[in-house]
């Protein structure tokens, strides 16, 4: 029961989020400066030369957001 509410709560908000314009626009402008933070931060983390295995975790999770972008395209 509480999983069903909670869905069905989930589904509300998202389906609001969807109509009113302004604020999807204010939640986007929020993404686009997190995402200039994140490629940001991990240029930096890849200009300090780090060990094989580091950059493999960084570079894992530049696919990943990378995949994130183009599923919301």
């Amino acid at each position: 029961m509480k999983g069903a509410l909670l869905e069905g709560g989930i589904s509300l908000r998202n389906i609001g989020l969807t109509s009113d314009l302004d604020l999807l626009q204010k939640i986007q402008k929020v993404a686009e400066g997190e995402r200039a933070i994140f490629v940001w931060t991990r240029n930096s983390f890849v200009a300090m030369c780090l060990t094989k295995m580091k950059k493999g975790i960084v570079d894992n999770i530049s696919e990943i957001d990378e995949l994130l972008r183009e599923s919301v395209k």
